[in-house]
């Protein structure tokens, strides 16, 4: 398989058919399909199954019983992945949809490893506080992760990206925190590029623009590129 769209999910039962509705018709003609992986109490197993019933593309669902946070949830999307390449993205719209086909192309058409969807947070839409977290981020990446692929990247917690998954070696991982695509870059030496996007969101909750910046402190304390051994969360896999 050509593609696998990668989705964290918690409580998004709400955007569950939009989401899936666009990235039929972003990738209409690809050999790609769309993976849950879901922590949510709500009522989001529920609506991804009833989209799989019309979705053009196959749509599973990796729902995890026991929950651990936006970084494993990618980690075991890579882990079940059957795409050559895996895409992520958020499950509440934050992220355009419309993105996934453009990462993927760009990242044959440059020979990357990685393409990351780096916020443009130069425009006058995007909020203040966004500006000064995703600033912050990187300022304290390149202070703290020197040598690494972290320092080379505008936008290293960013949530939407594409890579090869041969290229990410799962051992190397704790998952840990809220941004994978932070500690794929503190640990592994790949070729990366990033696609600028114009986020139209509303400003991320305080608590969520601070994680990375403590995700960041854990990955320099650690030292080295090895992670521990990721296992899978108990599951209902379709």
């Amino acid at each position: 398989m050509e593609l696998t769209v990668v989705v964290p999910s918690r409580d998004e039962e709400q955007n569950v058919a939009e989401l899936v509705r666009r990235l039929n018709d972003a990738l209409r003609g690809w050999d790609a399909e769309i993976l849950y992986v879901d922590d949510s109490t709500d009522g989001t197993m529920a609506a991804v199954a009833a989209e799989a019933t019309f979705s053009t593309l196959p749509l599973r669902m990796h729902h995890r019983f026991e929950p651990g946070g936006q970084a494993s949830a990618v980690a075991e999307g890579l882990m079940f992945a059957r795409g050559e390449v895996v895409a992520v993205l958020d499950a509440d719209l934050s992220h355009p949809p419309e993105m996934i086909p453009v990462l993927v192309d760009t990242l044959r058409a440059r020979s990357l490893d990685l393409v990351v969807g780096s916020r443009d947070t130069g425009t006058a839409e995007t909020p203040h506080a966004d500006r000064l977290s995703q600033d912050a981020v990187t300022a304290l990446s390149r202070l703290l992760l020197p040598g690494t692929a972290v320092t080379g990247c505008s936008d290293p917690a960013s949530g939407l990206f594409a890579v090869h998954r041969s290229s990410v070696h799962l051992d190397r991982l704790t998952a840990r925190g809220r941004r994978l695509l932070l500690e794929i870059l503190a640990t592994h030496d790949l070729v990366v590029d990033e696609v600028p996007w114009t986020p139209e969101a509303p400003v991320a909750p305080a608590r969520e623009r601070v994680q990375p910046l403590r995700q960041l402190v854990g990955l320099a304390l650690r030292g080295g590129p090895r992670g521990t051994a990721i296992e899978p969360s108990a599951l209902a896999l379709a």
